[in-house]
């Protein structure tokens, strides 16, 4: 049986701070998956995923961009959040479209609280929260450090 913990925040537009947020504070959950408002327009099967013992796992298609965001769109910084979170960046990005995934404790233990820390201040920074929310979302595979060129999911 699936069980639910539910926290307020303040609607500041984008599934990243949430998904950040809940990251910082911590969890001792064995798994933990985000979704969005609308989770099911990116992942068909998602309760059937969500009620599998499926872990560290995209709930979406996966997608190629550059780091400008290409082809989906023209605006994105892609690039920044790999400068900043990890001292370099790539050519092109894989992610999961929609930003959705089931983790477990394991994968998201990797990362300390100082680092999910400066993921909330790159994404709050001035002015950018739209982008960078999608910045985020292209991005969420490298965080986790999911691999997902070299893994099958389903």
């Amino acid at each position: 049986k699936l069980k639910f913990n539910q926290v307020l925040l303040p609607n500041v537009g984008r599934e990243s701070h949430t998904f950040l947020h809940h990251l910082f504070l911590g969890d001792d959950a064995d798994r933990v998956a985000f979704v969005q408002g609308s989770p099911k327009d990116h992942c068909h099967n998602l309760m059937d995923l969500l009620h599998s013992d499926k872990v560290d796992i995209p709930l979406g298609n996966l997608m190629w961009c550059d780091k400008y965001g290409l082809p989906h769109t023209t605006i994105l910084e892609v690039e920044s959040i790999h400068l900043s979170l990890f001292g370099k960046q790539r050519e092109t990005y894989l992610f999961s479209q929609g930003a959705q995934h089931i983790l477990s404790k394991e994968t998201l233990n990797k990362r300390s609280r100082i680092f999910w820390k400066r993921c909330l201040e790159l994404l709050l920074e001035d002015g950018k929260i739209f982008t960078r929310g999608h910045e985020f979302e292209r991005s969420w595979g490298y965080i986790f450090d999911l691999e997902y060129a070299t893994r099958s999911y389903y």
